[in-house]
């Protein structure tokens, strides 16, 4: 996408028909920005971060409900694994996985 007009799309392959009645979303940004693998659960200690694909507030939500528990850290970070943002696209797989790993074992938990 180069701009967009009242009557024209530009982009690298040409120009194409807009309107001002149209309403453009641009996708291209980075979205969530990359951060690096921590345990939410530490001695002392809770990062607030993604439990649950690209919801922040289910995931602190999440954390909270499972740190009133009183279980031990090793126990609550299996309930909620961090699902890390890399910014790439080869990594979504293992993202979708981690994100699933703790959905499953808090819907099995008591």
């Amino acid at each position: 996408m180069r701009s967009i007009g009242r009557t024209t799309v530009t982009t690298d392959a040409g120009d194409g028909p807009g309107g001002p009645r149209e309403v453009y979303v641009d996708c291209t940004a980075a979205g969530v920005r990359p951060t690096v693998a921590r345990p939410v659960f530490e001695p002392g200690r809770v990062t607030i971060q993604y439990v649950a694909v690209g919801f922040a507030p289910w995931s602190a939500a999440t954390i909270g409900f499972v740190e009133a528990t009183g279980v031990n850290d090793e126990e609550k970070n299996r309930l909620c694994p961090s699902v890390v943002f890399s910014g790439d696209v080869a990594d979504l797989a293992r993202l979708a996985h981690s994100a699933m790993q703790g959905l499953v074992a808090r819907v099995r938990d008591k």
